[in-house]
Formats: structure tokens, sequence, C-alpha cells
């Protein structure tokens, strides 16, 4: 199939150790025109709690990686975000999403793509550890482009081998972007018109959320099909000595996420992140101190 065919054209690269990190170029880079003006990167350790019926059972620490990475221009605002698992500690599972948007007078670009799982209950969880799976995994990706009063967007499906995870990063960043671009593999882009208020996506209204600093907001975002809204919430946390962000996203009357995030006005990465893609787990990502 095409995408195993782009892979193995790509050069490997392992992903290397954390104190030589760099975080691979994103193909939206080139939409961020001028050099940058400033640019903060946090590195993250994925923690997981496992829940049943709300309340922790299980716990590990390291069970993988991420990173954020803030930069502007005189002309644009490049955000992006990625997480992922490692497999050998995460009891086999291989799950990762990557986010890049380029933000700028005309309106907000995005590329991002994660693996596709459809474990929604804490049963259809615990089959699909058990469960040996198959040679290929599934992916997801989207591409879109919101300002001007319209909205375009992408979304493909294909696979890549299982064997890949996230410390293959360097190399299933560019092979996932080559596989989205392929026509022979996804949906026709839908284009539609949009209110003026929408002129930008997730990771910029969230940024904006986080220079407003104490109070609370709505900011609405589009992200493919949808017309979306952030509700945040910013109050400081004596505790941690951080701004402490609670966010819910809606699509209309319906809550479809919510997370809680803690940063330094100073430093507007976050420090620590909580959220609960599912009812029975948890991920806290902390950053790590840089390396010495």
């Amino acid at each position: 199939m095409i995408t195993r065919r782009l892979l193995l054209t790509l050069p490997f690269a392992p992903f290397p150790a954390r104190g030589s990190f760099r975080p691979p170029r994103s193909p939206l880079d080139a939409a961020a025109p001028g050099a940058s003006h400033a640019s903060v990167t946090a590195l993250y350790r994925v923690d997981a709690v496992i829940l049943l019926l709300g309340v922790p059972i299980f716990s590990r620490s390291g069970v993988g990686g991420g990173y954020a990475i803030a930069g502007e221009s005189a002309s644009s605002r490049s955000l992006q975000f990625a997480a992922g698992s490692v497999p050998s500690r995460a009891r086999g599972l291989n799950r990762l999403g990557f986010i890049h948007e380029v933000c700028g007078p005309e309106g907000s670009r995005y590329f991002g793509f994660m693996t596709a799982s459809g474990e929604e209950s804490f049963s259809e969880a615990r089959r699909a550890l058990e469960e040996p799976g198959g040679e290929e995994a599934p992916y997801t990706a989207i591409s879109g482009h919101v300002g001007g009063g319209a909205a375009r967007s992408r979304v493909c499906r294909f696979l890549f081998p299982a064997r890949l995870s996230w410390a293959d990063w360097d190399r299933l960043l560019p092979a996932a972007f080559a596989a989205s671009e392929d026509s022979n593999g996804g949906e026709p882009e839908t284009a539609r018109p949009c209110s003026g208020r929408f002129q930008e996506s997730f990771l910029a209204a969230l940024h904006r959320a986080m220079l407003a600093g104490p109070g609370r907001a709505e900011y609405s975002f589009v992200y493919g099909a949808r017309d979306l809204t952030l509700q945040a919430s910013v109050r400081r946390d004596a505790k941690l000595a951080f701004l402490r962000l609670e966010g819910k996203i809606f699509h209309g009357a319906k809550t479809l996420s919510s997370f809680r995030l803690w940063y330094s006005p100073s430093r507007l990465v976050p420090e620590r992140i909580e959220i609960q893609p599912r009812s029975f787990l948890r991920l806290v990502l902390r950053a790590e101190p840089p390396p010495a």
C-alpha cells in the first residue's frame, strides 16, 4: 500500500535520549514565515492512572513522553503539541498523537494525526491489551485552514506497521504528512463558510486563554468540520506557584472533553497537564527539568 512504500523511502532515525532531544521538523514549519523571535519548549513525562467507577485502582509513571513548543515571529505564531506511549512501559499499548498550528493575520493552518482507537470502556481497554494486535495499526490525520470567513479541512485514514511507536517519531511525522497528502488515501476536502469570530483552531484559542490570565472567558475555534467553544477558567494556584487553567470544549451544548493545566505567565507552555481521554483513564504530563 502507498503508506508502507512511503515509510520505506524515509530515513530511519532512532528517537534520541532526552538529554539530546530535538523535536522533529514539522511539515508546517515552512508556513511560519520569518525567523522566530522567541521559542519555548517543554518536554514531558507521561504518567497514567486507571480508574474504575471514578476511583483510581492502578497508576504507573513514565508510560510515555511528549513535548510542547510555542514560537513567535513578527508575522506568525507556531504552536505544537505531541505525546505518545512507550509500549514496554504501557503493557504493550501503542498510542500517539501530534498537532501543529501556524496562526497569522489570515487565520490558522493546522495539521495533526493520531493512532485510531475505539476503546470506550474499561472492559474494552482490557480486551485490547489482552488480544494480540495485527501487523498494521490504523491512523487518522487531519489538515485544515480557517480564516477570512471560511473553513477548509480534509481527513485521511491509513495504516502503518504496528511496531512503529513514539520512539520512531522522526520517521512517523513525515510519513503521516506524506500519507495525508496522497489524493488516493483520504476524503475530499470540505469547504464551508463560517462566522467571522472563527479565525483560529484549538491550540491558538488555548494560547489566547493562557495569555489572558486570571478570569473566565469563552473562545470560539474550528477543528475539522465543527465549530467549537473553549470555556476557560484561570486562577492562581498558590500551592504550586503557577496559574491553573481549567478548560472544557463544547460542540453546541455537548461537552466533548475537559482538562486542566498549570503554567507560568512568563513561560507559555504548560508545566503540567491533566486530561481524562476516557472514563477509565487519566493522563498526567509533567514537564521534565532541562538536561544538565
